[in-house]
């Protein structure tokens, strides 16, 4: 009888399942720790609940994703942000590195691009989009704008919710 890595269990060479006939003699786990058809021959600390993308169940040597289109999401994602973020820092800097009404410093992620004619707006400068976009483009819609800090933004957009 094969004994179970994980919880040092014996477990039958043999057992019925759906009414067929299973060999289990090549089962590193117990059925209890490794349901059938799932990792078996896997370490369990490498096992993953289900794909870093959409959380579907992964199975056979599927180690993180559960497709390539899956990876390529993931990975594609990474690298997006990375290069959204640089472009940030650089753009920030252009401007000024400050709040162009209160002079706030202090935070890259509480820097906002604000357009002064959202008629001429083509797109919103975020991460995303400076990850997506051509340098050129970028730089005509940032003509477009003034970088002010998350709260001024916030009074530019919703001057009448004053506490006062």
């Amino acid at each position: 009888m094969p004994v179970c890595q994980n919880c040092n269990q014996k477990f039958p060479t043999w057992i019925k399942i759906d009414g067929k006939s299973r060999n289990l003699s090549t089962r590193k786990y117990c059925l209890e720790c490794t349901p059938f058809k799932s990792f078996n021959r896997l370490n369990l600390s490498q096992v993953r609940e289900g794909c870093s993308v959409c959380q579907k169940q992964l199975t056979g040597s599927q180690r993180k994703y559960c497709s390539i289109q899956c990876k390529h999401i993931a990975l594609n994602y990474q690298k997006q942000k990375a290069k959204g973020l640089e472009r940030k820092k650089l753009l920030v800097t252009q401007k000024g590195g400050c709040c162009s009404i209160c002079g706030y410093n202090k935070n890259l992620a509480a820097m906002h691009f604000h357009h002064l004619d959202p008629g001429l707006k083509e797109f919103k400068l975020s991460l995303r989009e400076l990850g997506n976009h051509s340098e050129a483009k970028i730089n005509a819609e940032l003509k477009k704008c003034i970088l002010v800090c998350s709260n001024c933004h916030a009074e530019i957009h919703h001057p009448q919710l004053t506490l006062n």
